[in-house]
């Protein structure tokens, strides 16, 4: 009784629950439905945790299922987590025992709170205003006369400040699926902006940015030196930590290598918080 009584007490003064606590997984837009999930990572109360410790055993339920147009109907069972082994051996995957069809990107998670606690928009990719940012943008990173290409826009309040930010992925390059082609051409580019009012003026926040002024020339190629592109895809907005703000995910790739990342606003930039690839 001496034992319980305390247990007795503290809640009956309203003592907080156990923190938030989740493992996240990405599932890559494919249609093979052998490949495993990968784990983005975690989150154990206001701790971020890392895909190697993150917890992710055998027959863990996941029950809800992301994209960025919202939540998907389903649930699944997952494997314990396994290492992808040399030279990924801190990136691991988990194979679920069923799942809706991935034909985007898509984040598993057994997360107890609601990932999207206000509206996350998908805005048409011609819409001129934001063609017309890209556009600028690029010519300040010295391409003249840009090719505009808009592969992502989204519209949403990420801080909870009554404040919509515009997410925009912009991405001219020779792909080979997700992947970039070994050489970028003339023109070739890749940026992921955020555009957000800080104390009342509108700002340009870069996740992600690469241009190419010129090709890969000859001599270049005698040379040894190489002209491989980076491209930055979105692939969503969620509030992985239950605290009401929603943190950024994206794809970074180059070549053979990637990462996929979320970054969170933390009041003054966009900070890193969970990152799971191998090579970027």
């Amino acid at each position: 009784m001496r034992k319980i009584l305390p247990l007795l007490l503290a809640l009956s003064l309203g003592v907080a629950a156990a923190p938030n606590s989740a493992t996240f997984l990405v599932g890559y837009p494919e249609t093979d439905a052998d490949r495993a999930f990968e784990v983005l990572g975690g989150v154990s109360g206001s701790t971020w945790l890392e895909g190697k410790k993150a917890v992710a055993t055998a027959n863990m339920n996941y029950t809800s299922f992301w994209n960025i147009n919202g939540k998907l109907a389903g649930s699944s069972r997952g494997s314990a987590k396994e290492s992808y082994g040399t030279p990924c051996e801190d990136t691991y995957g988990v194979k679920l025992a069923s799942r809706p069809a991935v034909k985007n990107w898509m984040i598993a998670t057994n997360a107890s709170w609601n990932l999207r606690p206000r509206a996350v928009t998908i805005l048409p990719n011609n819409n001129p205003t934001y063609r017309a940012v890209v556009f600028e943008y690029l010519e300040k990173l010295g391409l003249k006369n840009p090719e505009v290409n808009i592969t992502s826009l989204v519209k949403t309040d990420l801080d909870n400040d009554k404040q919509d930010e515009i997410i925009i992925a912009a991405t001219r390059v020779e792909r080979n699926g997700l992947f970039p082609a070994a050489n970028a051409k003339q023109g070739d580019y890749s940026v992921l902006l955020v555009r957000k009012v800080v104390a009342g003026k509108v700002q340009t926040f870069s996740l992600g940015e690469e241009v190419h002024l010129k090709a890969m020339t000859e001599a270049d190629i005698e040379a040894g030196k190489q002209n491989n592109p980076d491209i930055w895809d979105l692939v969503n907005v969620l509030d992985l930590n239950g605290d009401g703000k929603l943190e950024v995910l994206y794809f970074n790739a180059i070549y053979e290598d990637s990462a996929t990342f979320a970054v969170q606003w933390d009041g003054k930039k966009f900070v890193k918080r969970l990152v799971s690839g191998c090579g970027v």
